[in-house]
């Protein structure tokens, strides 16, 4: 039988309440002057047993740090006030204590869970490694409770999965696989941070909904880590708002949002709403100046497949859209659509294997094999891409002016003091501060890098804008200012662009068409306010179904 290994227990009735408490929690790291830097400086917060409270605030302001020290998992921080868990105090616990409470009564979900499972240990092992570190059982015992854990968290073809690696799952299917050792032992905290990130709207959707049932069926207290106060709405009862390690407003959730007091807290609803369906219906599309001449983007009957052993395996067949000048226009779907693979083919990165793809009038080439376009210097000059990672796709070596200036490979003709000019230009329009240009990526923050993305996608004076999930490595408040950029350079700068995002929230906001890619191809595609507003496709009625409001509400 399987049985649990003895665990701590709370001879404090107070704890019969609250499950959770820190209490002016402070956090600070060592420095190599021998001083030392604080990192979080007065944090308190309270979860009551079968609650969720949210800790919301943009990265860096303490959240997660503040999480990680009150149990433990910081090495090295200098942590000060009290952290308690079911009448325990966690600060200054002995390590073995500790270990007992950790995984048995408290678990955790992390952000990417492709660098927290182990990518060469098949996901039943690791599954079944948390359960026996805390319980006692036969092999047959811990299988079945790696098949139940499994079911647990939706994931059909119990047997198949235990026997897969990371790698060879979805995105959705790992964090499912993150909660399950989460709620391997039965603990009474879920310490959930980020656990909804990198997801796609219909992913995110199902993983709240998991997080719900747990927490009905289990009477599981939960802190849920997040920067986007949409999600934090869709789950918490409360929130605590999070800024420069300390705590600038907390309460009701219904009430926080619908009602913020701080000026901070204000400024993430904002960015929130960007993420979520407008109450009243997507407004009429926006301007678009380009209608009454040829598309900058023509896209038609594009078709593209890889090699898959002996075979070909089909990303895309069937696509067909324009994007005008002065306009935005959205490809969205779920991950594996062959979103990004049509965004590289209109790029010219990529050959499709069929169909029409014009660029300013001009076609490009097509070809079975793999490779990249011969594209002339002038049409490479007409589209420009950014990219979602911007510290990944920026030179480290190189400082914000010469990564800029990186494209003039495309305009031979200019001179130097052309490309200087051209430059302070750009940076301009990006939105960078003149000081910036002499700084090196490292020296940014994520905002400022996306900016400096972009000022070097508009050097050679590009018509089209290929923009590929440029904003969900980004902060909500960071991803409304892009927004807000992305924007007045469609209108000033009559540019086209095309918008890849997985974020329908983002799209009704800011787009004037868009263009739906499912399992089966493309959907549906029109102007934004007519395929949200009645949408033909099941599928695209599942997206839209799936996106957090700010009322607190998510399908299912």
């Amino acid at each position: 039988m399987l049985t649990r290994r003895p665990r701590p227990r709370s001879s404090d009735p107070k704890a019969a309440m609250t499950l959770f408490e820190l209490s002016h929690l402070s956090v600070e790291f060592p420095a190599a002057d021998g001083t030392t830097v604080p990192a979080v400086s007065d944090v308190s917060l309270a979860v009551d047993a079968g609650r969720t409270v949210a800790v919301v605030g943009e990265s860096g302001s303490g959240k997660t740090v503040s999480l990680l020290a009150a149990t433990g998992l910081l090495d090295g921080a200098v942590v000060g006030g009290s952290a308690r868990f079911d009448g325990v105090e966690l600060n200054g616990l002995e390590p073995r204590r500790r270990r007992a409470l950790l995984g048995a009564r408290i678990g955790f979900v992390f952000q990417d869970p492709a660098s927290n499972l182990h990518p060469f240990k098949r996901v039943g092992a690791q599954i079944a490694e948390a359960v026996r570190v805390h319980r006692r059982g036969s092999r047959a015992e811990v299988a079945a409770r790696v098949a139940s854990l499994l079911a647990d968290v939706g994931l059909d073809g119990e047997a198949r999965i235990a026997r897969a690696y990371p790698a060879e799952l979805s995105g959705g299917q790992r964090q499912r696989i993150m909660i399950a050792i989460a709620i391997a032992n039965d603990p009474a905290l879920i310490i959930a941070d980020e656990p909804t990130t990198a997801l796609d709207a219909s992913v995110q959707a199902s993983v709240l909904r998991l997080f719900r049932r747990i927490q009905e069926s289990h009477g599981t207290a939960i802190v849920l880590v997040s920067h986007d106060l949409g999600v934090a709405g869709a789950l918490a009862d409360d929130i605590v708002v999070v800024r420069d390690g300390r705590v600038v407003e907390s309460g009701e959730a219904r009430g926080l949002v619908s009602a913020p007091g701080d000026p901070y807290t204000r400024e993430l609803v904002l960015a929130a709403q960007l993420h979520a369906l407008p109450a009243g219906g997507v407004a009429p599309s926006h301007r678009r100046r380009g209608d009454d001449g040829a598309p900058v983007l023509r896209v038609s009957g594009l078709a593209k497949s890889y090699r898959a052993g002996r075979r070909r395996r089909p990303v895309v067949d069937g696509i067909g859209f324009d994007v005008a000048a002065g306009s935005i226009t959205a490809l969205v779907g779920e991950s594996g659509a062959g979103k990004s693979t049509v965004g590289r083919i209109a790029a010219g990165l990529q050959y499709a294997d069929a169909g029409v793809v014009e660029i300013a009038g001009v076609r490009l080439p097509t070809a079975v094999a793999d490779g990249v376009p011969p594209l002339s210097p002038q049409l490479r000059a007409e589209v420009q891409l950014v990219f979602q990672d911007p510290y990944t796709s920026l030179n480290p070596r190189k400082t914000v002016a010469e990564t800029i200036a990186t494209a003039r490979a495309v305009r031979p003709e200019w001179g130097h003091a052309t490309v200087r000019s051209r430059v302070r230009e750009v940076a301009a329009q990006a939105r960078l501060d003149p000081g910036l240009l002499d700084r090196r990526p490292h020296e940014l923050s994520g905002g400022q890098r996306q900016r400096t993305a972009i000022a070097r996608a508009l050097f050679p004076r590009p018509r089209l804008l290929v923009a590929d999930e440029a904003l969900s490595a980004l902060d909500v408040t960071t991803q409304r200012q892009v927004i807000l950029l992305l924007e007045e350079l469609r209108d000033t700068q009559d540019l086209a662009i095309l918008l890849i995002t997985h974020d329908l929230g983002v799209v009704a906001t800011v787009a004037d068409a868009v263009v739906v890619l499912g399992p089966e191809g493309q959907e549906e595609a029109g102007e934004v306010d007519r395929v949200f507003g009645s949408p033909r496709s099941a599928y695209t009625r599942l997206l839209l179904d799936a996106v957090p409001r700010l009322d607190g509400r998510v399908a299912g």
